[in-house]
């Protein structure tokens, strides 16, 4: 035991000052922070006696990136894994990617008595535009109805518990008995 024990402290030692460093994963080497030249160091907190690391390069794979969103306690309910979603990134005008759902964190955290709830959407396609820590909003898609007709709720009429909409027919304000499918507060 106490040279297996030796062999792993040597080993550690050994990788903690050798100038080969071994990736987690594989992936392409991208964002290199350092240049010949530099002294890399660990620092540790003298009161905690935690140590921190320099990040030296950053290692990019190919999956598809995550984002993740925060929700309100109201809407937490309403989301499932698997879900669609679409999401803009606020420094990336013009373009709408899309995803699914992959996490919904149904313990959330407390801030100010607000909880909000934590969801990992995982995009459909990779691009390069999309960096790490980007700030991102998601609409997540809830429900879906087909062969319907968006109305303002403005225009909805209720009479002897008959639903009907209000339209306009030959220039003369009508009603129409409608069905009502899904709704939102618009």
């Amino acid at each position: 035991d106490n040279a297996w024990n030796g062999l792993a402290q040597a080993r550690l030692s050994y990788q903690q000052t050798s100038p080969i460093i071994i990736a987690p994963y594989t992936g392409t080497i991208s964002n290199i922070n350092i240049v010949e030249g530099m002294v890399i160091t660990a620092n540790t907190n003298s009161t905690t006696g935690a140590v921190s690391s320099q990040r030296i390069a950053t290692i990019k794979n190919n999956a598809t990136p995550i984002v993740n969103v925060t929700i309100s306690e109201t809407d937490v309910p309403r989301v499932k894994i698997g879900q669609k979603a679409s999401i803009t990134f606020d420094s990336i005008s013009g373009k709408i990617f899309t995803g699914v759902v992959a996490t919904v964190d149904r313990i959330g955290t407390t801030s100010s008595n607000v909880t909000s709830y934590g969801v990992n959407i995982k995009l459909d396609t990779n691009s390069d535009l999309i960096l790490p820590n980007m700030a991102a909003t998601a609409g997540i898609i809830i429900d879906t109805v087909t062969d319907a007709l968006s109305v303002p709720s403005g225009s909805l009429v209720t009479r002897n518990s008959d639903i009907k909409v209000k339209t306009l027919v030959n220039g003369k304000e009508v009603d129409v008995p409608v069905e009502i499918g899904i709704s939102s507060d618009t």
